[in-house]
C-alpha cells in the first residue's frame, strides 16, 4: 500500500486492484466532519470504510473525490498505479469511463489521442511508439 505520509495534505491512491485509499485533513472547526463530506460529494448510499487515517470508496467515484478534494483544500495529490506489463490494446481505446491500469497510464484511454503512436497489429493488440510508466499528478482549484 501506498503510504501517502502524515501530511495535511489531502491525497487520493488508486491501486491496480481494489477500492481507491483517500486522506484528507481532519478540520475540528467543521463539527459534520469528513464522512459527511464524502457524502455530499458522493451521496448518501456509498460505502465508506475508514482505518489508520485513510478512507477508502469504490473506485467509480474518483474523479468526483479528486475533483471535490481539489475544490474543498485548494489542490490534491493523486497516484495512480499501473501496469507496466500489461499491453495496452484497442479495448483500452475503446473503453468508456476513466479505470485503466495498462501500460499507457490512462494516456490512450478511451481513445484519447491514440493516433499519433499507435500501430494495430492483430484483432486487438496494439503496439505504442513509447511506453508510460507509473504517475503522480496533483490537481489544483483554479482561482
Amino acid at each position: 500500500m501506498l503510504d501517502m505520509g502524515a501530511s495535511p495534505l489531502s491525497a487520493v491512491w488508486r491501486p491496480v486492484r481494489g477500492r481507491v485509499v483517500v486522506k484528507m485533513p481532519y478540520d475540528p472547526s467543521d463539527r459534520r466532519g469528513n464522512r459527511w463530506w464524502l457524502h455530499e460529494q458522493l451521496g448518501a448510499r456509498i460505502r465508506l470504510e475508514y482505518a489508520g487515517g485513510k478512507w477508502t470508496l469504490a473506485r467509480t467515484h474518483l474523479r468526483l473525490v479528486v475533483t471535490g478534494l481539489a475544490e474543498r483544500f485548494g489542490h490534491v495529490h493523486v497516484h495512480l498505479d499501473y501496469l507496466e506489463n500489461q499491453r495496452c490494446d484497442v479495448r483500452c481505446q475503446e473503453a468508456l469511463g476513466n479505470d485503466c491500469v495498462c501500460q499507457c497510464a490512462g494516456q490512450f484511454h478511451g481513445g484519447a489521442d491514440y493516433q499519433r503512436s499507435w500501430i494495430q497489429v492483430g484483432e486487438t493488440a496494439l503496439i505504442a511508439a513509447n511506453p508510460a510508466t507509473r504517475r503522480a499528478h496533483m490537481l489544483v482549484r483554479p482561482d
